[in-house]
């Protein structure tokens, strides 16, 4: 079965343009860049570091593989499912990271720590935001040279 390209856009304006539907993923950035950047070194035994890695790593996978049924092939589309998705994936997969940048901060990072702590990150980090600036002109230009309506399939 195919969607129409409207209603992709139609879904694309409604969950990603409002800057409402990104607010409680900002604030919970802010606040914990606050509370990172004015709190002291908290010593934690291994237990908790393995517990708190165990739960960041079922909060990520939740996230990323929680809807796994709404891409199977015959599911039969459900606004709950996709309100719920929505709604709770951002903060689910926020819990995640927020161990992961906590845990790397605080020395109980492991390998990850370590690979988030490469010094040839420094080169992305310092282009990111122009990358990211670029993405909407070039979207914006695709979207207004499309002259006619199009069905979407996956191998287009």
């Amino acid at each position: 079965f195919c969607f129409r390209v409207a209603k992709l856009f139609d879904t694309a304006n409604l969950s990603y343009i409002l800057p409402t539907h990104r607010a409680t993923i900002y604030l919970i950035g802010v606040l914990v860049g606050y509370w990172l950047r004015n709190m002291r070194k908290i010593h934690l035994n291994k237990i908790a570091v393995g517990v708190g890695w165990t739960v960041a790593i079922a909060l990520g996978l939740l996230a990323m593989c929680g809807p796994y049924h709404m891409a199977r092939l015959h599911y039969r589309y459900n606004p709950e499912d996709a309100a719920l998705y929505n709604a709770w994936s951002p903060i689910v997969w926020s819990g995640f990271l927020v161990w992961v940048i906590f845990a790397t901060e605080q020395g109980y990072g492991g390998v990850v720590g370590d690979l988030l702590r490469w010094k040839g990150f420094i080169v992305f980090t310092r282009v990111a935001y122009a990358v990211y600036l670029t993405q909407f002109p070039i979207f914006f230009y695709n979207v207004g040279t499309t002259r006619h309506s199009h069905y979407y399939r996956p191998y287009m």
